[in-house]
């Protein structure tokens, strides 16, 4: 309910060419927590969020990265960039690696943009240039005041990303840390049953 009261808020304000399609927003996340919830479609839920943000923030890539705690790593999760993604892509950060901006974020909690990506020296060219992505948000995803990972955005276009798309981003991570967490424990569900 707090998600959609603040929608409603942002709702309110005028919308700009260019500006996330709230309203669509909040329809397709509660679409995606019906898709999440149901145990028989655990690998499909992450892919729906990562598509749903994506078309929402209009945006051309979008992942998550979940910390996994024994590797040390923030790992891109399957189903990543949505639409047409390349989940050969899929790539692993240690968070000793502070050159990275999804690790900054992932250990400061303060979100980061950048219009221009692949000349940023805060990120990582070569990543940016691969997926020739110029504008490039993140923002830490948190439960119950602890970050699991984070959640990246990406544009082809340069300077794409302005204030509204930040305040709607910290939306989408506040309820997409819920999904991505039903999704994930439906995941290691199905795994248990096909062990018995």
């Amino acid at each position: 309910m707090k998600f959609l009261r603040n929608v409603a808020g942002l709702l309110g304000r005028s919308r700009s060419k260019g500006s996330p399609d709230l309203a669509g927003l909040a329809l397709d996340l509660l679409r995606a927590g019906r898709v999440a919830s149901r145990p028989d479609a655990p690998a499909e839920s992450l892919g729906a969020v990562v598509s749903i943000v994506a078309k929402s923030m209009q945006a051309d890539l979008c992942a998550f990265l979940l910390f996994d705690e024994s590797a040390g790593e923030l790992i891109t999760q399957p189903g990543a960039f949505g639409p047409g993604g390349d989940e050969e892509d899929l790539y692993r950060m240690h968070v000793t690696n502070r050159r990275s901006s999804s690790v900054r974020v992932f250990l400061t909690g303060e979100p980061f943009v950048t219009g221009d990506a692949q000349n940023d020296p805060r990120v990582i060219q070569e990543y940016a240039r691969r997926w020739e992505c110029r504008s490039l948000a993140v923002v830490p995803l948190t439960v119950e005041g602890r970050r699991i990972g984070v959640m990246r955005v990406g544009s082809f276009q340069k300077d794409f990303f302005t204030p509204e798309h930040l305040a709607v981003l910290d939306l989408i991570a506040e309820e997409a840390v819920v999904l991505v967490e039903t999704a994930l424990l439906g995941q290691k569900l199905a795994e248990a049953n096909r062990r018995l």
